[in-house]
């Protein structure tokens, strides 16, 4: 959910990119109206029908309204569907990418190790092992040292290793 400004009041909304309209459910509207929502217009049901996601039977649309919206640091001006029942508040795919809400796209900050090295050449400059220089590792001497054991190889990676047979045949005296 994403808070935005609709009309000089805040709503909360979710960003759908597979809506072409902006849709709010009846009660968000009435308690919008009530709070004196500044919209540019109200009108009444669009000549299309609306389905839901995954839905045979159409949405029932009371009206239409615009309004100015914010979000973030975009805003525009945007149509709101008003459709019966609860729902939750959704800002369609083009008024989604207007306010800068979703960006398709390639992205553009991804991050390199050498360009990490470059920009910050003071942090790993002197990086290396320590010289002539003695450590002390701190233990508790009552705990016992373990080994942990070899990782088990697969079997198709072992097929592809040189085998050699780890019996080994030594020379008896006597008959051969």
């Amino acid at each position: 959910m994403v808070e935005i400004e609709t009309g000089s009041m805040n709503l909360n909304v979710l960003p759908d990119l597979g809506s072409y309209f902006n849709i709010i459910d009846k009660n968000t509207w009435e308690m919008q109206k009530s709070n004196r929502i500044k919209c540019d217009s109200c009108a009444g049901p669009p000549n299309e029908q609306l389905y839901s996601y995954t839905s045979e039977k159409p949405l029932e649309v009371k009206g239409t309204f615009e309004c100015d919206i914010k979000a973030g640091k975009g805003s525009g001006h945007a149509e709101f569907v008003v459709v019966k029942g609860h729902r939750v508040p959704l800002i369609g795919h083009n008024t989604a990418m207007n306010l800068g809400m979703m960006k398709i796209g390639i992205d553009v900050n991804n991050i390199y190790e050498d360009s990490l090295y470059t920009e910050f050449i003071d942090v790993f400059s002197g990086l290396s092992k320590f010289k002539d220089t003695e450590i002390t590792i701190h233990t508790d001497p009552p705990v016992k040292s373990v080994v942990q054991p070899l990782h088990k190889t697969s079997l198709n990676q072992q097929k592809d290793q040189l085998w050699v047979n780890s019996a080994m045949i030594v020379p008896k005296p006597g008959v051969i």
